[in-house]
């Protein structure tokens, strides 16, 4: 996170010191996109954030952007259910971290 923290414009201290802070909602939830157990980030989250977050050049890169994120080996089919968790996580992003 120290490395990308200015790319994402996350400010670390106000994320580590207060437990309120945005950045700590978004980044540092735990179960979520962070593991306090394994002490790591989930990055395909921090993706889905950020994806979230950006501004894209139209419509048609956003989709392809979005279709990248669903299925990052470019398969050309996935399971039903990873596009039902992709979902989940943007419904959990919406309502649980959104305030």
């Amino acid at each position: 996170m120290r490395a990308i923290s200015k790319e994402i414009r996350l400010d670390q201290i106000e994320m580590f010191n207060h437990e309120t802070s945005i950045y700590r909602v978004f980044y540092g939830q735990e179960g979520f996109t962070y593991s306090g157990e394994q002490k790591r980030y989930r990055v395909d989250k921090l993706l889905l954030i950020g994806f979230l977050l950006c501004e894209h050049y139209s419509v048609d890169t956003q989709g392809v952007d979005l279709w990248h994120l669903i299925n990052p080996k470019l398969e050309l089919t996935i399971p039903r259910e990873t596009v039902i968790d992709f979902v989940k996580d943007l419904l959990k992003i919406a309502v649980n971290l959104n305030f």
